[in-house]
Formats: C-alpha cells, structure tokens, sequence
C-alpha cells in the first residue's frame, strides 16, 4: 500500500472542482447548450483528475500500517452504515 501527502489529495480534489466549473462558466458565456456543456466539463475533470493521479507521488507504507488503516477503515464504514439506519 502506499499513500500520498493530504494537501495533495485535497488539492487534486479542489482542481477537479474548479476543473469542471471552469468550462461551465464559459459554455453558459457562450450559450452553449447545457447538455454539451455539461458534458465538456465532465470530461475535462474527470481527464484532469486521472492526470494530476498519474503524476502524485506515493509512499510507500509498513505492511502493519497498512493492515491498521484497513482495520480502522472497516470500522468507520461499519459505524457510518449504523448511523445511516438511524438518520
């Protein structure tokens, strides 16, 4: 396993955001139509989010590590599914 710095992590997630407003500001600019414009700027984050992915730079983690996260990772999923029958 390996992870990646969390300013990185959100930073990608912020550009895929901005990535996507980007091109529908300028199609609701120019009166394109919503469809076509929602659609570019679908493409354009989701091309943008697989590139800035491809370049981030991993770390590896221990094996102890990475089997504590996924203990921890199970329990919040578990506890988010209890809490979401109770909503």
């Amino acid at each position: 396993m390996s992870h990646t710095l969390a300013s990185t992590s959100n930073g990608i997630w912020v550009g895929t955001i901005l990535s996507a407003a980007a091109p529908s500001v300028v199609a609701a600019l120019l009166n394109i139509p919503m469809r076509l414009g929602i659609g570019v700027a679908v493409l354009f984050a989701a091309l943008f989010n697989v590139a800035m992915w491809r370049r981030v730079e991993l770390v590896p983690i221990a094996p102890e590590d990475a089997a504590a996260a996924k203990k921890v990772n199970w329990l919040l999923a578990g506890l988010y599914a209890l809490f979401a029958l109770f909503h």
